[in-house]
C-alpha cells in the first residue's frame, strides 16, 4: 500500500474513531502522528523426535508509553482488542492465551482493562499427525485494536499473510519455545491452584464467596465477552463485586451474578482480577454462579 493511500485511510479511521469513543464514554482530544502501537507476528514449531508435533503462533504488540490496548472484554468503554488466524484445513482453530490484563480507572471514569508496554496473545495450533516435515503452512493473521491515551484514542488493523513449515521458521518471526510458555504463564489460572486464594465456597444459585490467604486489593471480576451495550433500559445481568472481612478478621469476596429485571440468569464465565501484596497483578478462572459442592 502507498504511504499516501495508508496516511490517508489513516486519518480517516482516525475521524471516524474519534466520533465513536466519544459515544463510548471518552471524549478525544487530539490524534497521535505516528502510530503507538505496532504488531507483529512470532512464530515456533515444536518438532521433537517422539512427541506431537504443535504450532505456537502469537501476535506480539509494543505500544508507546502512556498508550494502551484493550483486553477481549474492554470493559466499561474501549473496543476490544481481536486476533483471527487463518489456518490449513484439519489445523485445530487456535484460541488465544489472553494474560492478565491492567485495570484502567481514573476518578469519575469508566473501569476498562487492557495491556500497556508489551503484551503477547498466544495461540497454540495442533499439527495434523499425517502433516509431512516440510510440507507448507499458509497461514493469515488478521488483528485490530483500540489505542488510546489520556489525550487520543487511534483504531488500528494488521493484515499479515505468510508461509512455514515443520522445523522451517523465518529468523524474522522466530522466537523459542521458552517465550511462549513465559507468556502463557501469565494467563488468569485455575482457583485451586493459587497461592493466594484459601477457599472458595458456593452461594447457592447466585455466585461464590473467595477467603483469601494474603492480603489482596483492586478486585474486579471481569467475564470473558463484554456486555452487550444497550441504547435504552432493558433487562440484562451483571456481576457484583463485594469485599468484607469474615469473622477470622481476613479478607473474603463475594462475586455474585444480578438480574436487571429479576429474572432468571445463566452463569458468566470470566477471570476474578486482582493485585497481590508485592503489587503484581493476577487472577483466577471462575464461572458465576458456581454450582454448590457436597
Amino acid at each position: 500500500m502507498h504511504s499516501s493511500f495508508r496516511s490517508s485511510a489513516r486519518f480517516v479511521s482516525m475521524v471516524l474513531i474519534s466520533l465513536a469513543v466519544w459515544v463510548l464514554g471518552f471524549p478525544p482530544q487530539g490524534v497521535a502522528a505516528e502510530d503507538p502501537v505496532e504488531m507483529k507476528v512470532v512464530a515456533h514449531i515444536s518438532s521433537e523426535v517422539g512427541s506431537e508435533k504443535r504450532l505456537f503462533l502469537a501476535a506480539h504488540f509494543s505500544i508507546a508509553p502512556g498508550w494502551h490496548i484493550y483486553a477481549k472484554n474492554p470493559g466499561e468503554s474501549g473496543l476490544p482488542t481481536t486476533i483471527r488466524w487463518e489456518l490449513p484445513a484439519g489445523f485445530s482453530l487456535p484460541s488465544l492465551h489472553w494474560p492478565v490484563p491492567v485495570r484502567f480507572s481514573n476518578e469519575g471514569q469508566p473501569k476498562t482493562f487492557g495491556y500497556e508496554g508489551e503484551v503477547v496473545l498466544v495461540a497454540e495450533v495442533g499439527i495434523p499427525t499425517d502433516f509431512a516435515q516440510g510440507n507448507p503452512i499458509p497461514i493469515t493473521a488478521r488483528a485490530s485494536w483500540l489505542g488510546c491515551s489520556p489525550r487520543s484514542c487511534v483504531r488500528d488493523s494488521n493484515e499479515t499473510s505468510f508461509v512455514l513449515k515443520v522445523g522451517e521458521v523465518p529468523e524474522r518471526m522466530r522466537e523459542p519455545a521458552s517465550f511462549f510458555s513465559g507468556w502463557i504463564a501469565r494467563d488468569p489460572v485455575d482457583a485451586g491452584s493459587h497461592p493466594a486464594i484459601h477457599s472458595i465456597e458456593a452461594i447457592p444459585g447466585v455466585g461464590v464467596t473467595v477467603f483469601w490467604s494474603e492480603q489482596v486489593s483492586e478486585v474486579d471480576f471481569l467475564p470473558d465477552e463484554p456486555a452487550p451495550r444497550r441504547s435504552g433500559g432493558g433487562g440484562g445481568k451483571s456481576v457484583e463485586v463485594r469485599s468484607r472481612k469474615n469473622d477470622g478478621g481476613n479478607m473474603a469476596t463475594e462475586v455474585v451474578l444480578v438480574s436487571s429485571d429479576g429474572g432468571a440468569v445463566s452463569p458468566v464465565n470470566g477471570s476474578l482480577l486482582f493485585r497481590r501484596a508485592d503489587g503484581s497483578r493476577s487472577g483466577i478462572r471462575l464461572i458465576i454462579p458456581h454450582e454448590t459442592r457436597d
